[in-house]
């Protein structure tokens, strides 16, 4: 926290009266959206705390997903936008980062271009042997780490077990 108030003062975000921080006649506040199902809430209201101890000013807007994407993910409607994306075993992301997924239809939330990432993820999913792709997505995670396009705030671990005893899967999610 010290940190981030540090760095808040030197860029010339004062707090107010009220503790929100101000720049001239600028108050420092912005929307947040997100899912009210889920995690999402807890997440949200989590978020919204702790850049209030730091002085911003978060309003939080919670919706139903399908009325989330239709409102606000389709037609980009948002300042902060708090959704999750799904990841299997293949670390292709192509989806969520390539340029080409920027605008309607597309998964490219944060309108994020680059070139370098761009080559690297078309390198990367065309390539079968795993040395020469993990060389490709490592040349686009070091770029997005660069830019930071987005923020990764915490990825769900699921563990599956599995009794020689029951014919089946046993699901067990670490929430």
């Amino acid at each position: 926290i010290k940190n981030a108030k540090s760095i808040l003062n030197d860029a010339g975000w004062k707090p107010g009266k009220d503790g929100i921080r101000v720049k001239g006649k600028i108050k420092l506040e912005f929307t947040l959206v997100s899912q009210s199902a889920g995690e999402f809430p807890s997440i949200s209201e989590y978020l919204q705390t702790a850049w209030g101890n730091i002085g911003v000013d978060v309003n939080v807007e919670l919706s139903p997903l399908d009325e989330l994407r239709k409102e606000k993910i389709v037609p980009h409607d948002y300042q902060v936008l708090l959704f999750g994306i799904g990841l299997g075993s293949d670390p292709d992301v192509y989806a969520y980062w390539h340029s080409s997924q920027v605008g309607d239809g597309g998964f490219n939330l944060s309108d994020y271009k680059s070139t370098v990432v761009d080559e690297s993820l078309e390198a990367g999913r065309t390539r079968l042997d795993p040395e020469l792709r993990n060389a490709k997505y490592k040349t686009f995670t070091n770029q997005w780490l660069k830019d930071v396009p987005a923020l990764a705030l915490y990825r769900n671990s699921t563990h599956y077990l599995q009794s020689r005893k029951v014919k089946g899967c046993l699901l067990y999610t670490s929430d």
